[in-house]
C-alpha cells in the first residue's frame, strides 16, 4: 500500500507543478518533440539517400568495371582540362582488351556524343548517342521491351540501325510503334530495330534518354 501511495503522491506533486509552470511545461514538451521528429527525418532522410544510391549504382550493374580517360566527377576546369589532354582510347585497344579479358563475360566499347533527333516534325535535344557493340546489353544492365538487340554481325557493320530508350520513344512516336520507322541523327536516317525498357534515373541523368547505334556506324 505504501508503494501505491508513493505513486499517488509523486502523480499529484508532478501535476501540481505542471499547472503551475503551463508555459515551461508546454515549452519543454515542444522542445522534445521536435527532438524526435527531426531525429526521425534525418535518419528517414539518411536512408533514403543511401537507398537511392545503392540503385543507382544497381542500375549500372554490380559486376561492371568502367575503362575511360574521364573522372566520374570534376573537381575543377584545371582537372577537366587535364584529362581532355589525355589520349583516346581507340577501337583497336579496346578490341585487344577484350581478347586478353577472358575471364570477363562480355568487354563493351562505348563512344557517347549528345545530339538532336527527329522524326517527322518532333525533335528530341540533348539526347545521348551511344556507338557500341552487341555486348553492351550484358554490360549495361538494359533490356529490350520491343523488338531486338544489335547482334554481332551488326556490331561489325556500318548499317544505319538503332535502338531508342523509353524516353526517346515517348517523346518522338507518342504511342505509335517505333519499329521499323526511320529517325535522323545529325540528319543521317537511321531505322529504328528496338526499344529499351525503361530504366529512370542514375546519378541526376535519365537512361531512357538515349540511343544506342553500331559502333562502326557511329565513327
Amino acid at each position: 500500500m505504501n508503494f501505491f501511495a508513493e505513486i499517488r503522491e509523486s502523480l499529484g506533486i508532478s501535476w501540481a507543478a505542471l499547472r503551475a509552470n503551463k508555459m515551461r511545461s508546454a515549452l519543454a514538451t515542444l522542445g522534445i518533440v521536435i527532438g524526435i521528429v527531426t531525429v526521425t527525418l534525418m535518419g528517414a532522410a539518411i536512408n533514403g539517400l543511401n537507398q537511392a544510391f545503392i540503385r543507382n549504382v544497381s542500375s549500372m550493374g554490380a559486376n561492371v568495371f568502367y575503362v575511360s580517360r574521364y573522372k566520374w566527377f570534376n573537381r575543377s576546369y584545371e582537372d577537366w582540362l587535364s584529362m581532355r589532354r589525355r589520349p583516346q582510347i581507340t577501337l583497336v585497344e579496346s578490341e585487344k582488351a577484350a581478347r586478353l579479358l577472358t575471364l570477363a563475360q562480355a568487354v563493351a566499347p562505348v563512344a557517347e556524343d549528345s545530339d538532336t533527333v527527329k522524326y517527322g516534325t518532333r525533335s528530341a535535344d540533348s539526347v545521348d548517342i551511344i556507338g557500341t557493340t552487341d555486348a553492351y546489353l550484358q554490360t549495361s544492365g538494359a533490356d529490350i521491351s520491343e523488338g531486338r538487340f544489335l547482334t554481332a554481325a551488326d556490331s561489325e557493320g556500318t548499317q544505319p540501325i538503332c535502338v531508342i530508350g523509353n524516353d526517346v520513344a515517348t517523346n518522338l512516336f507518342r504511342g505509335e510503334s517505333p519499329l521499323g520507322k526511320r529517325i535522323r541523327i545529325s540528319d543521317r536516317p537511321f531505322q529504328v530495330i528496338g526499344v529499351l525498357q525503361k530504366q529512370g534515373m542514375a546519378f541526376n541523368n535519365s537512361l531512357d534518354n538515349r540511343i544506342v547505334v553500331p559502333l562502326r556506324a557511329f565513327l
